[in-house]
């Protein structure tokens, strides 16, 4: 990706410099040593306030109309730079209607960084997320610094990616900016944590994040759900169906906190019959456990590809 085409990407957003996902890795890295990844020490909750002094940059509205907007990730293959557009709930969209956030997704090129994904409020142009990756496509392979903010601008989460698994230390934040978790990760492996309270005394530390799973022997991962939805959507074709085609539909949804699946929505398909056949397997989804984040109930967002063929009957 060229200089200037990182520049333009910047600009038609009025976009404030940010150091990349290698450079803030380097800068976490040497704040990590500094303060307290000596395993010998306890873990340190930071001093008070430490997430106030990295709060999220806002941007002033600025037109992007002039990049492109893409409904799925496979979609960047061939661009530098696109816009994708996202619900309240991070569900993704095909486009800007009923968005509520969009990613600016950049090509990279900067010690094993490919990708860069900035996540930004659509009405405030706060920003919400700065994440890397590695890899042929954004989300897939985590790399480096990644940080995420609250609506408010205060610094939420902040942690190190390498190869996809976290590494070194993890730190979560609540909105008025005092410590909520500290963990430290060594190859692939959590080594330690610390919790605390809303008034900063030590508590037991609930499961980081889980995600939304089926309430049914044998099926409980995400994968499962994806599997359910390619075996239920034959039987929603209409039954004198004779036409024969071979793509993919690209759907999305959302579980909620009380584990329904929720406005599912098409970002890509071009044959109506089996885009209709699938929203009807996402409604027939049984209830989901809920996905958790630091113990509490939360909604998750969930987004998949079904490659068919159908041939005449």
């Amino acid at each position: 990706m060229s200089l200037l085409a990182r520049v333009t990407a910047g600009a038609l957003l009025g976009l404030l410099p940010l150091a990349d996902c290698a450079q803030q890795a380097a800068s976490a890295e040497r704040r990590r040593v500094a303060e307290d990844f000596h395993a010998s020490q306890p873990l340190a909750a930071g001093a008070e306030g430490a997430g106030l002094r990295a709060q999220g940059p806002t941007h002033p509205a600025a037109d992007h109309a002039s990049l492109p907007v893409i409904a799925v990730v496979p979609q960047m293959k061939d661009k530098a730079a696109a816009i994708h557009y996202l619900d309240r709930w991070w569900a993704e969209l095909p486009d800007a209607r009923g968005a509520a956030y969009f990613d600016l997704i950049q090509r990279k090129d900067s010690a094993g960084i490919d990708w860069r994904v900035r996540r930004y409020d659509q009405a405030t142009r706060q920003v919400m997320l700065d994440v890397c990756f590695s890899g042929e496509l954004p989300w897939v392979g985590f790399e480096g610094y990644s940080r995420e903010w609250y609506a408010g601008g205060q610094l939420r989460e902040e942690l190190t990616y390498h190869k996809g698994y976290v590494e070194g230390l993890l730190r979560t934040y609540y909105p008025n900016g005092k410590p909520r978790r500290v963990a430290e990760y060594h190859r692939r492996r959590l080594v330690r944590s610390v919790c605390y309270g809303a008034q900063g005394e030590a508590i037991s530390c609930p499961p980081y994040h889980t995600y939304a799973q089926f309430r049914r022997p044998g099926r409980s991962n995400t994968a499962d759900v994806f599997t359910w939805i390619n075996e239920q959507y034959p039987q929603y074709m209409p039954a004198n169906y004779a036409g024969r085609t071979q793509d993919t539909t690209y759907y999305a949804f959302y579980v909620d906190s009380l584990g329904y699946a929720q406005k599912p929505r098409i970002l890509l398909g071009r044959n109506e019959h089996v885009n209709a056949a699938v929203l009807k397997a996402i409604g027939s989804l049984p209830r989901f456990e809920p996905a958790t984040q630091e113990g509490e109930p939360t909604h998750e967002a969930l987004a998949g590809g079904l490659i068919y063929e159908h041939r005449s009957r």
